[in-house]
């Protein structure tokens, strides 16, 4: 999918020598894990991971925080297990009605919730109101409930609804990360 594009250069500054108090993981946060989700291609159960949270959870954390002051995620992170699940039922066409669900490393899915989670509380004063893609209690059901209100105001009072529907097939899943480093500098 994103083979043509070039990876991140470790030499171009994204290691970092000092990372901030606030953005240092603590083994208390690692603990939440849902047992009853299916594994990643690592194959560590999830209730490994619960039961001996005491044990593990500090080196986990370690290579949390080495993760982020490197800028670097480990390669084993990166693999995923990819099903074929049914959209609808029976299925008829192997083209049309199977979508591909992957499963990741649960490790993986911790340190990106953490990490979501930063990015979110730090951008979430500068996002529309009317952002209702990936984030927390807002759904297409929302988004389409908001459009039909702002359509029958419109049309109610008057004035004319013109609609315009673009869709970007993978766009956010395609971007040149040396791009969105560059425009973050």
């Amino acid at each position: 999918m994103t083979d043509d594009l070039q990876p991140l250069d470790p030499a171009d500054g994204t290691a970092l020598d000092y990372v901030p108090v606030q953005f240092v993981i603590d083994p208390v946060v690692c603990c939440q894990i849902n047992v009853h989700k299916v594994p990643g291609p690592d194959g560590i159960p999830n209730w490994f991971l619960q039961d001996y949270a005491a044990f593990i959870y500090e080196p986990i954390c370690a290579i949390f925080n080495a993760s982020i002051r490197e800028g670097h995620v480990p390669e084993v992170w990166k693999m995923a297990n990819v099903l074929p699940v049914a959209k609808v039922h029976p299925q008829v066409s192997i083209d049309n009605d199977l979508r591909p669900v992957s499963m990741t490393p649960t490790i993986r899915k911790l340190l990106k919730a953490i990490s979501g989670g930063w990015i979110l509380d730090a951008v979430a004063d500068k996002l529309d109101t009317r952002q209702f893609g990936a984030l927390k209690g807002r759904s297409t059901t929302h988004a389409l409930i908001g459009m039909l209100h702002h359509w029958h105001a419109a049309v109610y009072s008057g004035s004319s609804v013109q609609v315009l529907f673009v869709d970007y097939a993978k766009a956010f899943d395609h971007i040149d990360h040396n791009l969105v480093i560059d425009k973050l500098r």
